[in-house]
């Protein structure tokens, strides 16, 4: 009976954490994640089969930055209770899939075109959290991984031109 006692002790207050995060924060995490995950497959892709040095560094750059920054949102979501899925959902694998399907400047043109898309939009999202979350951990964790995204954006963006 002890031990049951202790384990509500423990689980309402972790059920409780998951709840004090707002549906609009808990789908920023798991959407944030799925695009952090795409940019790590895409940038590992960019840094092989790129064709300018350019590209290849970049992407190398990016997949190393944002494995940082995914690291700190899957401990941010630990902490809130946030579930995620740890893989790419369907629509996400396709992008990957369908990127690895072109080859040579092909491939560097869809790849800059895609990450300058991408990014534009992230950051859009990061902003707009940062504006709308209440909770000073997440808007900690949007602050400091905005600065990387804005610098890769607005590199990615010269490169594409």
């Amino acid at each position: 009976m002890a031990l049951v006692a202790v384990g509500l002790l423990i689980a309402v207050p972790c059920a409780l954490a998951a709840t004090k995060v707002s549906m609009r924060d808990q789908a920023f995490i798991r959407a944030a994640e799925q695009n952090g995950l795409t940019v790590v497959k895409l940038g590992e892709m960019a840094s092989h089969k790129g064709l300018r040095d350019g590209v290849k560094e970049f992407g190398r750059l990016m997949a190393r930055d944002q494995r940082a920054i995914n690291s700190q949102l899957k401990a941010l979501a630990a902490k809130k209770g946030v579930s995620l899925a740890g893989s790419l959902d369907e629509r996400h694998q396709v992008l990957v899939e369908e990127t690895a399907g072109f080859a040579d400047s092909d491939f560097d043109n869809a790849y800059t075109t895609g990450m300058s898309k991408l990014l534009k939009a992230e950051n859009r999202r990061f902003k707009d959290e940062a504006a709308a979350t209440s909770d000073a951990d997440i808007r900690a964790f949007v602050n400091n991984a905005s600065s990387v995204l804005i610098e890769y954006y607005l590199r990615i963006d010269v490169m594409h031109r």
